[in-house]
């Protein structure tokens, strides 16, 4: 349980690290290629996405991988549902608009680390897909959210391109 705890919290840093910090240019990437924005702090600014991408999923991540570590490894499941709905997010926008999105190569890596997890504690298996299906749901219509707020916030400010 050790290793499984040890690197999902490396992978989760790494991938925090590739967004924001080297290659970075997750927040320009955002506002640019997404929203089509002309402007790199808008509509998501430093603020938000260093509250919400950084800090917040920091923090959940880290106190899921603590309970996971410490209680029962069911709260990895629920930390694999997050990270499958970020991983096929930066996947998907790659593969879309055919220009790397900050934090792609490590969502492969968080891919592996949930495929790794889950077949190393056969006995949970079915809880653990189910886990994994309701908080991909979850995250995905967190997701969403922050998309249609970025979306109402551009049409708010139009005049901006």
């Amino acid at each position: 349980m050790f290793a499984l705890t040890l690197t999902v919290l490396i992978i989760f840093l790494l991938h925090l690290f590739e967004e924001q910090i080297w290659p970075g240019g997750f927040l320009t990437w955002w506002n640019s290629v997404v929203w089509k924005s002309s402007l790199p702090f808008f509509p998501l600014s430093e603020k938000e996405n260093l509250n919400i991408n950084t800090i917040g999923l920091l923090a959940l991540g880290i106190v899921l991988i603590l309970l996971g570590a410490f209680l029962s490894p069911h709260f990895f499941y629920i930390l694999f549902g997050f990270m499958l709905a970020d991983a096929l997010q930066h996947i998907g926008f790659s593969i879309i608009k055919l220009k790397y999105s900050p934090g792609a190569y490590t969502s492969i890596l968080y891919i592996a680390i949930i495929w790794l997890g889950i077949n190393t504690n056969t006995s949970a298996l079915h809880f653990a897909w189910c886990t994994i299906i309701l908080d991909f749901i979850l995250g995905t219509l967190i997701l969403s959210g922050a998309y249609l707020r970025s979306y109402k916030k551009k049409q708010k400010f139009s005049f901006i391109k």
